[in-house]
């Protein structure tokens, strides 16, 4: 039998009445309490599948909405093979993969989360709302168990803690999640009535996972895309280094000029996801003629990428050719997003009796 999640003790009831806050910070424009909240976690280059999973449907659902998004830096940590070079370096081409993607351009207000100590605050806080039982029963720490040549550090245990605070921390309402993550969301949801019930006032909103329904992507193996399988295109690699991943898409053993079914053919996959339908089309004909081999497939692809992403390419290149430009990304809201927290923590701060006012 699986173990439910401890439910908050009853409790009169509260009425709930969420106030959107809006601050301004120096010359930074105004801040609102957000409808969304997402984070990802600085780990190597953008891919295709980062693209497509997470990137994309996000800035569909922000239209009309309040959108919180942060480079997930402290959660990186959990890798402890990772280096303070490497790691800075992946910060800053998240930061840039953002604003290129249009992130600058809509309501998203992208910030670094290790800026911001009034969330770790919080996870402190939030600590002595959940049990060691709850946090053993995460998948990302079962997961991590399960590995005999490496003991799990402290962090993967609470990382669901962190990621707690990073949403309640915010006020949102909504956190976009892959399925594998909604039983963080509920244990946010978890610490969020706790806490309320023992100050006694619903500050907190409980959050709701939005379950991103999206295809994950194949990688250039036929695998799921993944870093840790090698076989992602990267989005900002070099045009070198993409049309070399682009070659070595995997491929049957079908002869030029012999009909191939375009069906189980990988490279026209691809061609489905950035190509124009008049160019698939065309494909599809050519696949069944055997008028087209499977290099010449590869090239029109590799042509079709760089027109699909050559606004975000060029934009990126603009934005890493300046000097110091994650930390002028990352400060982009930086005093406005000070004050906010900072009014939000105040109010954690007095309700749970540290301070009177």
């Amino acid at each position: 039998m699986k173990k439910k999640f401890s439910s908050s003790p009853k409790k009169k009831n509260i009425k709930r009445k969420v106030v959107k806050k809006s601050f301004r910070g120096g010359n930074q424009s105004l801040i609102t309490t957000p409808d969304i909240i997402t984070g990802i976690k600085p780990t190597g280059s953008i891919h295709l599948g980062n693209y497509f999973g997470a990137i994309l449907p996000l800035l569909k659902i922000s239209k009309g909405k309040k959108v919180f998004a942060f480079v997930a830096d402290l959660h990186a940590l959990t890798n402890t093979t990772i280096e303070p070079e490497t790691l800075q370096k992946d910060i800053t081409h998240i930061l840039c993969a953002w604003e290129a993607c249009g992130a600058g351009d809509s309501n998203v207000i992208v910030y670094r989360q290790s800026d911001y100590p009034q969330i770790t605050f919080l996870q402190w806080v939030l600590t002595q709302h959940t049990t060691l039982s709850t946090l053993q029963l995460g998948h990302a720490y079962k997961d991590a168990t399960m590995n005999k040549h490496q003991t799990p550090v402290l962090g993967v245990l609470l990382y669901p803690i962190l990621m707690s605070a990073d949403i309640l921390i915010s006020g949102a309402g909504i956190v976009p999640v892959g399925q594998d993550q909604v039983q963080h969301i509920e244990m946010a949801r978890d610490m969020a009535r706790k806490y309320n019930s023992w100050v006694g006032k619903n500050y907190f909103i409980e959050p709701k996972s939005h379950v991103v329904e999206s295809e994950a992507l194949k990688g250039i193996d036929g695998r799921k895309m993944s870093k840790s399988y090698n076989n992602t295109i990267p989005i900002f690699g070099s045009e070198e280094e993409v049309r070399k991943k682009i070659m070595s898409i995997q491929t049957g053993s079908v002869p030029l000029g012999k009909p191939i079914q375009h069906e189980d053919c990988l490279v026209f996959y691809f061609h489905t996801k950035i190509s124009p339908a008049e160019l698939v089309s065309d494909l599809r004909r050519r696949y069944a003629k055997g008028s087209i081999g499977y290099r010449e497939a590869k090239e029109l692809l590799f042509e079709s990428f760089l027109k699909y992403f050559k606004k975000e390419r060029m934009k990126y290149n603009e934005l890493m050719a300046q000097k110091n430009i994650g930390e002028l990304l990352a400060k982009k809201h930086y005093n406005a997003l000070t004050v906010y927290f900072d009014d939000r923590l105040g109010s954690i701060k007095k309700l749970t009796g540290f301070s009177a006012t």
